[in-house]
């Protein structure tokens, strides 16, 4: 707040990951503390940073931090000053010197909570859920009377409360037969056995001296303290004695004060509601958890079970009647009928919480498991037993606000349909969509910083690729996006542009901060959703439920019947080719986008492109002729430098002068033009070919080979440069003709930029920049750059029962022909001009992360032209 600009409190301070904001603007924030900041704090921030480094360099995760309660009970207790005066804690004069302090207990380890959370029995953990719901959501007191076998006395504030069981005993949980039978005898409902087995543990007060840590059971409450004092004054363990402190309220003679303050001493602790006036507190043996541990002393007389007409008897029977609690909160494992059932957890650590999801019995009842945030490394164990990890995505290096993983019922039939992030500036977005039976179910994370255009492409890209495999679409995810805020609403009414409603309650938390950006929407009917609790995440859990059963399958040991072929959007299947740049004017929120500081342009959504005035090759600025002497790698340093130089330009908002770009790209054009058409047979030896790929189709292999492209974030280009040149030798040179393009072609880019919600300056920064990966955008500048049409081709599907499925060893004509009926896969086509839509086109092969070139065997291959066209926009 002090040393970045802010202008809105809730959505720029209040509802932000503020660990993510410090990252991205650490220079700056440094920069300006450094301005107000003494040289003592510098120094101290130093050391601590010093500290910290240490740790990263160590990979300290806190759930390998193990807490020995055995060795010392006490052990979360500091160990020091024995006397202590509570008040004094509080900051009140107690007006006296007799005062004896005490240390105040630790806050009880976060290891030490979640794992005595994980040990909770199903009613004990179903309470405390409840209860931490109505903590955190309710604004009314609660009255619960959690019942054990404890009696009840008559009080007016009886009938406030709602009555709740535990039925379980967990400290006699090993001795199922001895639990039972002390429960019996609270209820006064003993059986023959268990009096048989109490009084098997009654021995002679001889035999029990020589007994240690025996648990004795007196008759009276004097027989208690007696034997108490005696045992206390043995014990030779830590301790601490506290001493009641006790004062006088309201007006009134001091004498008279003093003699009633002398005269409480006296009182018994029956007329003084239980309390003392010292308690000496020692380390003693525990309560007998096994009926081994029970010794009796005399003849056991089981208690008579109450008369019919008791005060508790009728009070408990009334309360079980009309007053049992009724939980506010539902747990979908108990519905009886089997169903569909997903649960979504932004789980701010994975690592940290494996074993609190390993341990819920909700999630663990549910068919998939969908967890953002993950915050884990490529060797971190995740595996939930039951469940096959069916996506993953980790962090490289250290761990941060990043990563998703997808879990699924082992005997459950899945596909990968596509998976995707951004992680560049303030935006970063995650999402993964996977379809079981006839629904797409699509988890996303958005960071708070992300702008609202960059969540809107996400979105149009993942339901667009989605909605051409299945209808029934689910998105779930947390949006970062608080629709308690009203001006939010504009998401909640752009996801209705897809034919998709809110389908949790608006207006709930699903935060602790009492926010609600994590939800879900959907087209599918029956479909139920509402938030769970958690006890140690920030983020509520999200349930999602259809009353159907899921197909199920077995798998072959010896061979995956399924394979998954993970999408991008350049690699989707889209049934009506202008679904993809069909937007309801209705819904666009932003109709205007800035050309330059003086003008704007109003674009209709459902504009023509073809209208557009765009400079066709044939406009192009004439050039004096160059030397080609000059051979492929001088030009293409000319190339790079030139890129530089238009980037230096852009950075300072200079007006670039493009005469040098247009220059060097007629020269690239014209070395093109005088290269032979590449093949395998006179490709330049530094390209390597690929010996096999991950599933080979003969008819398709016998045409094209796959290349090594290098993977360094310029694979597009260096993979046109093998294309037309031979080798990556030109490689900044394509970089160049995209450039060139989209500044001689701006209205036609612009317009493009803003249907695909890309701002267009950063994609033409993009584009010029070296290692930045090239889109949909760059493959359509290319495309017109090279007068050619670009084939973007992905893996063949294997799925016997997809429609799309592709034998490897199917005939040539039978597979031209399944690619004229677009039952090939997802495989696109993107052609600049429409002049060249015939011309015979650059093939590239795309696996979700990388392009590489396909090499034709031979002069004027057989074309497999793809049926979809994601850009269907041809000038």
């Amino acid at each position: 707040m002090l040393f970045l600009p802010w202008s809105n409190e809730e959505e720029d301070l209040l509802y932000i990951n503020h660990e993510e904001t410090f990252e991205l603007h650490k220079d700056i924030i440094q920069q300006k503390r450094s301005e107000y900041v003494h040289r003592e704090a510098s120094e101290f921030e130093k050391a601590f940073e010093e500290h910290m480094e240490r740790e990263n360099e160590n990979d300290i995760d806190d759930t390998d931090i193990e807490y020995d309660q055995d060795k010392n009970e006490f052990l979360i207790y500091e160990i020091g000053n024995n006397e202590g005066d509570i008040f004094v804690e509080m900051g009140l004069k107690t007006q006296t010197e007799k005062v004896e302090h005490f240390n105040v207990p630790k806050v009880i380890p976060d290891t030490e909570y979640q794992q005595m959370m994980r040990s909770l029995n199903n009613n004990q953990r179903r309470y405390t859920l409840n209860v931490m719901n109505l903590i955190k959501n309710g604004d009314k007191q609660f009255f619960h009377f959690i019942n054990g076998g404890a009696g009840v006395v008559n009080n007016p504030l009886w009938s406030l409360f709602e009555l709740f069981e535990l039925t379980e005993i967990m400290r006699q949980k090993d001795d199922k037969t001895f639990a039972i039978a002390l429960s019996n005898i609270a209820k006064g409902t003993m059986t023959a056995e268990d009096i048989h087995l109490l009084k098997s543990r009654i021995v002679s007060t001889e035999n029990l001296e020589m007994v240690e840590d025996a648990i004795r059971i007196f008759r009276s409450n004097a027989e208690v303290d007696s034997y108490n004092r005696i045992v206390l004054a043995s014990l030779n363990t830590e301790g601490a004695i506290s001493n009641a402190y006790d004062f006088c309220v309201g007006d009134g003679l001091a004498s008279i004060r003093e003699k009633v303050l002398d005269n409480v001493k006296n009182l018994k602790t029956t007329e003084t509601y239980g309390l003392p006036l010292k308690i000496d507190l020692k380390v003693g043996p525990n309560r007998a958890i096994k009926a081994i541990g029970l010794y009796l002393i005399g003849d056991f007389v089981p208690p008579k079970p109450p008369e019919p007409n008791d005060a508790v008897a009728m009070m408990f029977k009334n309360t079980r009647y009309e007053r049992m609690l009724k939980f506010s909160l539902e747990f979908s494992e108990e519905s009886q009928e089997e169903r569909f059932f997903v649960m979504f957890h932004n789980v701010q650590s994975l690592n940290k919480h494996i074993f609190d999801v390993r341990s819920d019995k909700t999630f663990l009842s549910s068919s998939m498991i969908s967890l953002v945030e993950t915050w884990t490394k490529p060797s971190d164990s995740l595996e939930i037993e039951g469940f096959k990890i069916v996506q993953r995505r980790d962090c490289n290096d250290i761990r941060k606000p990043f990563g998703q993983i997808t879990y699924l019922k082992n005997d459950l039939k899945y596909e990968n349909i596509t998976e995707r992030f951004e992680y560049s500036g303030k935006n970063h977005i995650e999402y993964s969509s996977i379809k079981i039976d006839d629904i797409c179910i699509i988890s996303v994370y958005n960071s708070p910083n992300s702008s609202f255009d960059v969540l809107k492409r996400h979105m149009n890209e993942v339901i667009t690729i989605s909605k051409g495999f299945c209808e029934n679409i689910i998105v779930v995810g947390d949006f970062n996006i608080n629709l308690k805020v009203k001006t939010n609403n504009k998401f909640i009414e752009y996801m209705k542009s897809f034919g998709l409603r809110l389908n949790n309650t608006l207006n709930r938390d699903s935060t602790n901060a009492k926010t609600q950006i994590d939800y879900c929407f959907t087209n599918i009917k029956g479909l139920k959703s509402d938030y769970f609790e958690s006890l140690t995440n920030f983020h509520k859990p999200i349930w999602i439920r259809k009353h159907e059963v899921l197909t199920k399958f077995h798998f072959d040991e010896t061979e995956d019947i399924y394979t998954n072929i993970l999408f991008n959007i350049n690699d989707a299947i889209i049934d009506d080719q202008s679904d993809a740049m069909e937007v309801d004017e209705k819904f666009a929120f932003e109709h205007h986008e800035t050309v330059d500081k003086n003008e704007q342009i109003d674009l209709d959504m459902s504009f023509q492109l073809e209208d557009l005035k765009v400079n066709e090759p044939s406009d192009m600025m004439e050039i004096e002729e160059k030397s080609f002497s000059e051979n492929y790698e001088i030009i293409d340093s000319k190339s790079r430098k030139i890129l530089n130089h238009f980037l230096l330009a852009l950075e300072f908002d200079n007006t670039t002068d493009t005469n040098q770009i247009t220059s060097q790209a007629q020269i690239i054009n014209d070395l093109i033009k005088k290269s032979p058409f590449i093949t395998t047979n006179n490709k330049d030896k530094s390209v390597r070919l690929k010996s096999e790929t991950e599933y080979s189709v003969q008819a398709f292999d016998s045409v094209y080979a796959r290349t090594r492209t290098t993977a360094d974030g310029n694979c597009l280009y260096s993979s046109l440069s093998i294309l037309n040149v031979g080798s990556e030798k030109l490689t900044y040179s394509m970089r160049l003709l995209a450039v060139n393009v989209m500044i001689n072609n701006r209205d036609y880019f612009q317009a493009l930029c803003k249907v695909l919600h890309y701002p267009f300056g950063e994609q033409l920064k993009r584009t010029a920049m070296d290692t930045i990966w090239g889109g949909e955008v760059q493959i359509q500048a290319l495309s017109m750059a090279l007068s050619h049409p670009i084939y973007s081709y992905i893996q063949f599907n294997s799925d016997p029962t997809n429609r799309h499925y592709i034998s490897s060893n199917i005939s040539f004509q039978e597979l031209v022909d399944r690619f004229n009926k677009g039952t090939a896969g997802g495989h696109l086509k993107y052609i600049g001009y429409k002049s060249d839509m015939n011309k015979l086109g650059f093939c590239v092969y795309y696996n979700g992360t990388h392009y590489d070139a396909l090499l034709p065997f031979r002069d004027n291959p057989q074309p497999f032209v793809p049926h979809f066209a994601l850009i269907n926009m041809s000038l």
